[in-house]
């Protein structure tokens, strides 16, 4: 049994070499769309150059979603995805497709942040969120495991994400930071997290890590660019510089 970071879980070996392979396909794909600017596309060309370069990380092309799950039920279609349910290997498992009006990804403006995003959800709360393809048209799809339980209130979320070593930022608890205060995690909102019935573990969903310089930029940039003189530190950026989530104040569960 493998023990997680901030979450008092045990995984089976089999099941963390699944998050862990995640994890890496997440890495490679990010990075690949790094090297052509992020993953963007404006254009029918750039479009074809973010499919080809997806296909050579890996990352399989579909025509609809029906491709990967045929029996698919459609649970809800929110700001950034829209979502089903499906079973896959007797496993029960939510698929998303990431919204890209604008040719913007959900609450990204890259493809390559947004696979960030995900693999640091991979990493910090136990997601075994897994690429499962893109449609010609640039929608990714991505699928996670499906956790059985109730929505949170308010109080439920700031003592399960204190209990995992992140420090509220707001009075309604929708955004939290790390024990160092780097990165940030907003969103944090009822909709966006479960209590499971199994054992009684918060576990967020769909929120945005951003950098608490990027956050700063956003409130006052006028005033960032005086004090720094540069560019915010990207989540891109400071996620590649760490070695460890302990860098990051985080200490694992067995310490």
């Amino acid at each position: 049994m493998v023990l997680l970071f901030g979450l008092n879980e045990s995984f089976p070996i089999a099941q963390e070499q699944r998050r862990q392979t995640a994890i890496q396909a997440l890495a490679a794909t990010a990075a690949a769309l790094h090297a052509i600017g992020g993953g963007c596309f404006a254009s029918e060309p750039e479009l074809q150059l973010v499919l080809a370069v997806l296909q050579d990380a890996g990352v399989r092309r579909v025509k609809t979603l029906r491709c990967i799950a045929p029996t698919a039920v459609e649970l809800a279609t929110g700001n950034e995805h829209a979502v089903w349910f499906h079973q896959a290997d007797g496993e029960s498992r939510v698929l998303r497709a990431v919204h890209v009006p604008g040719h913007q990804f959900g609450h990204s403006l890259r493809l390559d942040c947004y696979l960030t995003r995900v693999e640091i959800g991979n990493v910090l709360f136990g997601d075994v969120v897994r690429l499962e393809g893109v449609d010609d048209r640039g929608f990714v799809y991505t699928s996670q495991r499906f956790v059985e339980g109730d929505r949170p209130d308010f109080s439920q979320i700031y003592l399960g994400m204190s209990r995992m070593g992140w420090q509220c930022r707001r009075h309604n608890a929708a955004e939290y930071q790390s024990p160092d205060g780097r990165l940030i995690l907003s969103d944090l909102h009822t909709k966006n997290a479960v209590v499971s019935s199994r054992n009684g573990l918060l576990y967020p969903i769909d929120c945005v890590f951003l950098t608490a310089e990027q956050l700063s930029f956003c409130n006052n940039r006028e005033d960032f660019m005086e004090a720094y003189g540069r560019p915010p530190v990207s989540l891109t950026a400071l996620w590649r510089s760490l070695s460890s989530p302990r860098e990051l104040g985080f200490s694992d569960a067995q310490s």
